[in-house]
């Protein structure tokens, strides 16, 4: 009676283990309300399916790579991620078990000199005693790569998953070699050499795991570092910009202030047709020095748009706006960079065009923050041969993170960022919430 009591107990705690691994290392569906609905219900049908395979065989961990496949079932329907991954994370807890049994049943086998089979068929101390060593070590591998994952919160790309992948089939195969020759060894150092070859093995696994965050985690900080490199270039090329911006409206109205004294003077003197000849003059002047004004309650918004257009007029490339006067309050160097990558980018795809040059940009607000939406012509499908949005450019290292700046900005501000394309048009669709003012 206690040993099934003791057996049911281990496997609602593996049930509620494994399950808890998928809800940790992998994204939960947005449409998924009732978590812990799910969560329990998952955990019940892994019980269930545990105590079924126990009764095809008596060793521990064997029959998990049955269930292993419940759980990448489970990931299909639940869970965000891509299929490598949830496959991946599905095989880790039946990895983790193989390792525990075979580490546990060769150790007790090799301190009682019994072989595996009589081990199993000795009784129920030693039955308690190798699962409870094997379901120490099944959490502690698990524990151990929830804490290097989530540690830093490092997302790794689809490469890496594939590295992972091949290491832990790998294991796999070698594993179950391993548990194959187990049965035939008799002597207690053979017993021991198993044992030190299923650790040795173990912690090959895990530490080709290590490297590869450590890796990602360097190429994250190279990143962020990049970006912040090109931003702050970016911000002083506009900076320069927009000092350049006030001194020309400085100028301007000083011209202004002198025109009108002179208007003054004219009309004192009753020269009525010099007036308007000098108001004419001035008309054509401000013509020639003002392509296309934006004018909003943020004069730094309309420096670096002024500052693109004219950028853009000068590629011969049609300008299309529809900007709401009232921003508000916002987040100046982070809104400053993101129309001027958007600018950047658009422009740099325009003149790729041959015929029809075109940028249009429409701003207005949505539920208390700023919608962006930037379309600009492009000479053939972007997405189609370029999804990821990489730079084309021989010089990688200082371009091609536009779209990544946008997004990063977008993230830092409680926003998205989107790309996608209608037409002969591509599309750039942010909406940001500011918070720093």
């Amino acid at each position: 009676m206690l040993s099934e009591l003791f057996e049911q107990s281990i496997n609602i705690i593996q049930s509620l283990l494994c399950t808890a691994f998928l809800f940790v290392m992998l994204k939960l569906k947005k449409n998924i309300v009732h978590k812990a609905v799910s969560y329990l219900l998952c955990s019940a049908l892994l019980y269930f399916f545990i105590n079924v395979s126990n009764l095809i065989t008596a060793f521990e961990g064997i029959a998990i790579f049955a269930y292993a496949l419940l759980l990448f079932v489970f990931s299909i329907f639940l869970f965000d991620d891509v299929y490598l991954k949830r496959l991946i994370i599905s095989l880790i807890p039946f990895n983790a078990s193989a390792v525990g049994s075979i580490i546990s049943t060769n150790l007790i086998s090799s301190l009682t000199n019994k072989d595996v089979v009589e081990l199993l068929n000795e009784g129920v101390k030693y039955r308690v005693l190798t699962v409870i060593i094997s379901n120490a070590i099944f959490i502690s591998i698990l524990a151990i790569i929830v804490f290097i994952t989530r540690k830093d919160n490092i997302e790794l790309d689809t490469q890496d998953w594939m590295v992972i992948g091949i290491v832990l089939f790998i294991s796999i195969l070698t594993f179950y070699f391993i548990y194959n020759i187990a049965f035939e060894i008799t002597s207690r150092i053979g017993k021991l050499y198993v044992t030190l070859a299923v650790l040795g093995l173990t912690m090959l696994n895990v530490t080709a795991y290590v490297l590869l965050i450590s890796l990602s985690r360097k190429n994250k900080l190279v990143l962020e570092n990049t970006l912040l490199k090109q931003q702050i270039k970016f911000d002083e090329v506009n900076s320069e910009e927009i000092k350049r911006k006030y001194e020309q409206l400085h100028k301007m109205r000083h011209d202004f202030n002198n025109t009108l004294s002179m208007i003054q003077s004219l009309n004192d003197s009753g020269k009525g047709e010099q007036i308007n000849r000098l108001v004419s003059e001035y008309k054509q002047s401000t013509k020639r020095d003002i392509v296309q004004t934006v004018t909003t309650d943020n004069d730094y918004i309309n420096a670096i748009v002024n500052s693109k257009i004219s950028d853009a007029k000068s590629e011969g490339i049609e300008i299309v706006l529809s900007i709401i006067q009232h921003i508000g309050e916002v987040n100046t160097m982070a809104i400053c960079s993101l129309l001027g990558n958007m600018f950047d980018n658009a422009i740099e795809a325009c003149k790729k065009c041959q015929d029809d040059r075109k940028i249009i940009l429409d701003i207005s607000k949505r539920n208390g923050g700023l919608e962006i939406i930037m379309k600009n012509t492009i000479s053939s499908s972007v997405l189609k041969d370029n999804p990821e949005l990489i730079t084309s450019k021989a010089d990688k290292e200082n371009h091609g993170y536009g779209t990544k700046i946008i997004n990063e900005i977008a993230e830092r501000n409680h926003g998205i960022a989107d790309f996608y394309e209608s037409g002969d048009m591509f599309c750039c669709h942010v909406i940001v919430s500011f918070d720093e003012k």
